[in-house]
């Protein structure tokens, strides 16, 4: 809650790097975290959390913002049940600063919010935004029965509005022009004293002083540089791991492809042919869809295309690979496509080098040979109206849904390619707008723009040309959308002069019909159509605003290891056995989570409903978070095949050395690594000020084996803190007594290798 105002925060609002209280408060001693120092044995998340080092790259997220692992889709799945399921997974989930918190462990892309493209499951985006658009909650079923609750109607904007209506209005997603402007000057007139404006971000005010107090620049010596990094042209200060590690820190992006800190991190990957200055990216963005390196090599480089190089439970080579950097390996430049990938008309290298010479390739039974190039593709490719084979043989003699430009049709469709040349466009009558079949996909560019090579010809991007505009020499690509549409976007102006009709009949913006009987704003519609169909020229086979030329066909390939594999995963679960004779109770579902993150009962004697939280909320309702230190744990017994089976673990969390909550379990595995452990330590309520730590203890039976403390303070502000260690047994008989007893004759006193010590007390003794 925030100081002096009546506002909750969720906790992943807490050191996000957005000001949500007035005073700042939920950024105050962030510092703590941004700054904060792992030991060399260990990887530091995104978020300046430490895990071991042995957890990153494992195929299994122990970082809370998952910033250890690839951004996989198979990773991400586990969390599409957070909606209807509480979850260690889910309710320790930290979403990165451009996705929406749905409040449960889904993460929503803020672009996919705001254009309407996915909800959180649990509807909470639509409690944000419920005065944006009367229209649309109209639309929405469930909107109003969410939004009735605490919004009310805008009503009609006035000369006597306020402001709050007037803000209202403003965030209509449809307002006329004349309400938008009369809006503007109610803002101007009525909102001036309401709305707080901020002279600075009250985050780095904090941290400033906090560094200052520390070491600041002024008493640093010239000759040694800070120990962060000051943003360009802004107050914000980064810690040097984020510098040069392909995300965007900084407002003005400097902390990226910066040349003045030489690359020292841990699983940075350098983009291939960025030069001047170099460009990295962390191993966790490869593959993930998005080209973060200039050249688009984090996606497809020259060896591979990261997307089917999967560190995961069915990929443990991909994970030994990323792992190498904690030897000191760089293994990833040894990384090679799969065999299976090669020749199967999908680019998986730069440049397409992968769907070369593939004429005495050998194709899986069940798929088609293309008779020229060699290619293997799947037979239900045939006649989609995208080239496969790089000729486009599989296009051959096929139906249309649509009906083709007039000129199209004076080509034979068997032997001979529609193009447009350069000769033509000098003279058509001398010359026709058709080539030969032969000469599609030779690798030699007869079509103005390269259509006829558009599966063999590659964009400075390095990626197939498909249905973009080739020009300048192969130099530039342009979408289609900008061919023919009055406006010269290639220095060789051939995405105007291809459309040689066009002599200035329309404006620009606009597309010209071919028998200049008609301008049109777009094309490739069936709403704006050409009556001689010149309005389907270089069209795409799908004009959705997500389509990407063949993006669907890429092939997966059978992994035969994945038959071995059986993950399983547990999850408590609520079962009522409809046939019991105790009907006393019974488990109701309600779509809007009554008891949010819990369920709840109802005796059938009364309308009274009882909530049951999970152990991370508390609340007559579950609505409250509690403050808790979530703890994962591995033991490596490796070297001590002495030690027992089976052991009796016990994790408290200490407060000024004294024990304030534990937890108990059992551990059996007779592996030298085991399985990892999670458990929690709720704080009490309220929560004690102090110093706090958290202990393991391994026992067998009754017999203490060893014992680990690890701190939590100065991290304990936080409202949810996560520590993962790897806990190792020293190289020394059990159990290890001190040579001086400090409990008083009460109890054993216990010695670990830093001479701490811990008295188990006699019984009855505390």
């Amino acid at each position: 809650m925030c100081p002096g105002a009546d506002m909750f925060l969720e906790w992943r609002h807490i050191c996000d790097g957005f000001t949500q209280c007035e005073n700042g408060a939920d950024e105050l001693d962030c510092q703590l975290l941004e700054f904060f120092k792992c030991e060399t044995n260990e990887f530091q998340c995104r978020n300046g959390m430490c895990i071991p080092i042995e957890f990153a790259f494992d195929a299994t997220p122990d970082c809370m913002d998952r910033s250890d692992e690839q951004a996989l889709d198979e990773l991400y799945t586990r969390y599409y049940q957070c909606t209807t399921q509480s979850m260690f997974e889910c309710d320790d989930r930290l979403c990165h600063k451009d996705q929406f918190s749905c409040g449960n462990g889904e993460c929503i892309p803020w672009t996919a919010i705001l254009n309407d493209q996915k909800d959180c499951g649990n509807f909470r985006d639509i409690a944000y935004i419920c005065e944006t658009s009367n229209l649309v909650l109209a639309t929405r079923g469930e909107w109003p029965s969410i939004c009735k609750q605490t919004t009310e109607l805008v009503p009609p904007l006035t000369n006597s509005s306020d402001c709050r209506q007037t803000l209202g209005h403003l965030l209509q997603t449809h307002p006329s022009q004349q309400l938008r402007d009369l809006a503007s000057i109610n803002l101007r007139t009525r909102c001036d004293d309401l709305i707080l404006y901020l002279e600075q971000n009250a985050f780095f005010p904090v941290m400033n002083q906090s560094l200052n107090n520390i070491k600041t620049e002024n008493n640093l010596d010239s000759s040694t540089p800070p120990p962060f990094h000051r943003c360009k042209n802004t107050s914000d200060r980064l810690s040097l791991r984020r510098i040069n590690d392909g995300y965007i820190d900084c407002l003005y992006g400097d902390d990226e492809r910066n040349p003045d800190y030489p690359m020292t991190q841990r699983y940075r990957y350098q983009c291939q042919t960025v030069t001047s200055p170099s460009q990295y990216v962390s191993y966790a963005k490869l593959g993930d869809g998005v080209d973060d390196c200039a050249d688009g090599s984090d996606e497809v480089s020259n060896e591979i295309r990261w997307s089917t190089f999967n560190c995961d439970v069915n990929d443990n080579y991909a994970c030994w690979v990323f792992q190498g950097d904690q030897f000191g390996e760089n293994r990833l430049k040894d990384a090679r496509l799969h065999f299976h990938r090669y020749c199967d008309s999908n680019w998986d290298i730069m440049d397409g080098r992968d769907e070369k010479n593939c004429t005495d390739w050998m194709c899986d039974t069940g798929l088609y040979k293309c008779n020229r190039s060699g290619q293997c593709i799947e037979r239900k490719y045939i006649c989609d109206g995208e080239f496969d084979c790089d000729d486009g043989e599989d296009e051959i003699n096929c139906s249309l849904p649509w009906i083709p430009w007039n000129l199209e049709v004076k080509c034979n469709k068997t032997t001979e390619f529609f193009c447009i040349t350069d000769e033509y466009i000098k003279n058509q009558s001398l010359n026709r707008s058709c080539i030969s079949r032969h000469q599609v996909g030779d690798g030699y560019i007869d079509c103005t723009g390269g259509r006829d090579e558009r599966n063999v010809a590659s964009c400075p991007d390095h990626r197939m040309v498909g249905d973009r505009f080739l020009c300048d020499n192969g130099r530039k690509c342009i979408d289609y959308i900008a061919v023919c549409n009055g406006i010269k976007d290639c220095v060789d102006e051939t995405d105007e002069s291809i459309c040689y009709w066009n002599t200035g009949y329309c404006p620009a913006g606009q597309f010209s019909c071919a028998d200049q009987k008609g301008c049109k704003s777009t094309r490739c519609t069936t709403g704006m159509t050409c009556n001689d169909k010149s309005h389907r020229f270089w069209c795409p086979n799908s004009t959705s605003e997500n389509y990407i030329y063949r993006s669907s066909k890429d092939r997966s390939i059978f992994d035969i290891k994945k038959g071995c594999y059986n993950q399983l995963e547990s999850h408590t679960k609520l079962s009522i056995s409809s046939s019991s004779s105790n009907h006393q109770v019974k488990a109701l579902d309600d779509r809007y989570f009554y008891c949010n993150r819990g369920f709840y009962l109802q005796a059938i004697a009364s309308s009274e409903l009882f909530c049951f939280c999970p152990p991370t909320f508390y609340g007559d309702r579950c609505q409250f978070i509690s403050r808790r230190v979530a703890i994962r744990l591995r033991f490596d017994r490796r070297q001590r095949p002495d030690l027992p089976l089976i052991w009796n673990v016990l994790v408290t969390l200490v407060l000024n050395g004294s024990t304030v909550v534990d937890h108990q379990f059992f551990l059996d595995e007779a592996k030298e690594y085991s399985s990892k452990s999670t458990t929690y330590l709720i704080y009490p309520r309220p929560k004690p000020p102090g110093t706090y730590s958290v202990r393991i203890e391994a026992y067998h039976s009754t017999e203490l084996i060893h014992f680990w403390e690890y701190p939590v303070s100065p991290l304990d502000f936080l409202p949810v803190l996560r520590i993962a260690k790897v806990l190792r047994f020293p190289a020394r008989s059990f159990p290890w007594l001190c040579s001086h007893n400090y409990c008083e004759n009460n109890g054993t006193c216990h010695q670990r290798e830093d001479n701490r010590f811990l008295c188990i007390c006699a019984y009855g003794w505390k």
